[in-house]
């Protein structure tokens, strides 16, 4: 990408995700890595001579994603277990009564999709991690330090304090890894990367004959916050993906809210910002959800699907806890079903309406903490117009909807240039407009959602 914001190359690798069973959600570290250089390869052929022009390299990944490897020589001991994984659920079921002094050290919910329970469980159950430790030379790092490992060639094993802070083991107002809770994890300190400011030094990328610095790493979600520069005051920024992930900036202070989450959003040499976000599990992973159980797969721009949306009143509800139901209720059980008849298409309109309910419900309990004017909608599901303006209706706030969906992309520019990329403002705003219908399906689905047996929705 260039200054003035325009991408100049690109390059993309799918990567498999192999699930097994209700819990496991794994990558493979080797394919991984072998299509990231895959990209580096195709964008130093596409540039050419132009590759000594680069001035700076950045990382964004997802934050919760971990593995174990050997420390030494970096070779991996497990796959990358997904930020989805939820392996760990039964283990850490013991440190609930220490489930509030952990938020007030870190932000977050106890919950399996951090790299704590993540770690704890392959020390438990792999036996090449045992012996690594037992050797002392195990490394367990998240996703974003073996990549900067790796494409680095730098023998020290480093981490950015935003996907630091996903593996519920840092404190997130000194930004370094907590004595307290290593000792409750029973996690020794040694097995951990060295926590770095998001803007630091993580070594150089090779581009061809051009070594290029990597000046910034953060997660995902966090980088997304910038894609339209500094994050305005009363502005919502929602990325729906796999996930969506509601985030509003609170500057140098930290707001919480117990059912909610308090992250460091970034941190360089002076300065240090947080957010106050919401996790919806289940959006683009929802879709897949549905394509999985029936067979059938429909584009938004079908059709089949703009005709199911505009009879909404004919589908059924779906209660949706895809990945287990994320803020503000944290159920991780969550039972995913379909409430009432209809077809394939008819489901599939219930699904994308289930997202904006679950979106909404977030952000509803955000406004009572904070003061949001406008929401910014990126990612992968962005440009789907009827969920853009359903959000609008619903929530009772415009949305924004830029010009370039990759809102990862786009912040990581903003990071890496230091502002000096220029941005480009949204090409849509979606107003709020008066839903009777969705109102009432709302309405509905709230109550269905509360009726599920054993299950206590936070109010």
């Amino acid at each position: 990408m260039d200054t003035s914001g325009c991408i100049v190359v690109e390059h993309a690798v799918p990567l498999q995700t192999v699930k097994h069973g209700q819990h496991f959600v794994e990558h493979d570290p080797v394919a991984l890595l072998e299509s990231v250089d895959e990209c580096i390869a195709s964008v130093v052929e596409q540039l050419g001579d132009d590759t000594r022009y680069v001035r700076a390299a950045g990382l964004a990944t997802q934050r919760s994603t971990i593995l174990c490897a050997a420390r030494a020589t970096g070779t991996p001991l497990t796959p990358l277990i997904s930020w989805q994984d939820r392996r760990g659920y039964q283990d850490i079921a013991q440190f609930e009564p220490h489930a509030d002094r952990i938020r007030e050290i870190t932000g977050l919910r106890l919950t399996p999709h951090y790299g704590m329970a993540k770690l704890r469980w392959c020390l438990e159950h792999v036996d090449a991690v045992q012996a690594q430790l037992a050797a002392g030379d195990l490394i367990g790092a998240p996703l974003s330090s073996y990549l900067l490992r790796h494409l680095s060639g730098d023998v020290e094993w480093r981490v950015d304090s935003v996907n630091a802070s996903r593996t519920l083991l840092m404190d997130m107002y000194s930004a370094n890894w907590s004595a307290e809770l290593l000792e409750l994890f029973a996690l020794p300190i040694t097995i951990l990367p060295t926590i770095q400011p998001c803007r630091s030094t993580f070594g150089s990328l090779s581009l061809g004959d051009n070594a290029v610095p990597i000046s910034v790493a953060t997660g995902d979600q966090a980088a997304a916050l910038f894609c339209a520069g500094e994050p305005a005051p009363g502005t919502a920024f929602i990325n729906m993906g796999t996930g969506a992930f509601v985030q509003v900036a609170t500057g140098a202070v930290p707001v919480r809210d117990e059912r909610l989450l308090t992250s460091i959003v970034w941190q360089d040499a002076d300065t240090r910002q947080y957010v106050l976000e919401g996790t919806v599990n289940g959006a683009g992973s929802a879709v897949d959800y549905f394509t999985s159980i029936t067979g059938t797969q429909l584009e938004p721009s079908s059709l089949k699907l703009r005709e199911s949306l505009e009879r909404l009143d004919e589908a059924p509800l779906f209660l949706n806890g895809v990945g287990g139901l994320g803020s503000p209720d944290w159920i991780a059980d969550f039972p995913s079903r379909f409430e009432g008849e209809g077809g394939p298409a008819l489901q599939l309109a219930a699904v994308y309406e289930s997202i904006v309910f679950l979106v909404v419900r977030n952000l509803r309990r955000m406004r009572q903490r904070l003061d949001v004017r406008r929401l910014i909608l990126t990612g992968g599901l962005a440009q789907f117009d009827w969920l853009a303006q359903s959000l609008a209706d619903l929530a009772g706030l415009p949305v924004l909807q830029p010009s370039e969906p990759e809102a990862t992309l786009m912040g990581l520019a903003q990071l890496v240039s230091n502002g000096q990329c220029r941005v480009h403002p949204g090409s849509r705003r979606f107003e709020p407009q008066k839903n009777a219908l969705l109102q009432r399906r709302h309405a509905r689905w709230v109550a269905a959602m509360e009726a599920v047996p054993g299950v206590l929705l936070e109010r």
